[in-house]
């Protein structure tokens, strides 16, 4: 949401779709990762005086649920924001995928 003294209300998001799902910074991020990352983010709130009313995010996805970012005076009410978290031994039991694989020598790395 962009702009002056916009009003979303009501709205219902459901994020998926980034890669991988579930592993939040385990791999790093920015210009030192493991894997590179996919992220998908929901909901952006910019500008003056926004406001999200009764906004529903179903977060499935690696990157931020609700964020502002050059926001000024944002006005979040009434909102439901859902994510999920996993623990390391999940991740580590994980079976099948090659990111346990990368995701253990990470860990051997740093020593843990």
């Amino acid at each position: 949401m962009d702009g002056s003294f916009n009003r979303i209300e009501g709205f219902h998001i459901t994020a998926k779709g980034s890669f991988p799902y579930g592993y939040g910074d385990a791999f790093g991020k920015g210009g030192t990762y493991t894997i590179k990352h996919n992220k998908h983010s929901a909901f952006l709130i910019r500008g003056e005086s926004n406001h999200a009313k009764g906004v529903t995010i179903i977060h499935r996805t690696y990157g931020h649920c609700m964020f502002m970012q050059a926001a000024n005076n944002p006005i979040i009410e009434d909102c439901y924001l859902e994510g999920e978290m996993r623990s390391t031994d999940d991740m580590l039991a994980e079976k099948g995928t090659r990111f346990c694989c990368r995701f253990n020598r990470f860990l051997y790395r740093l020593g843990l």
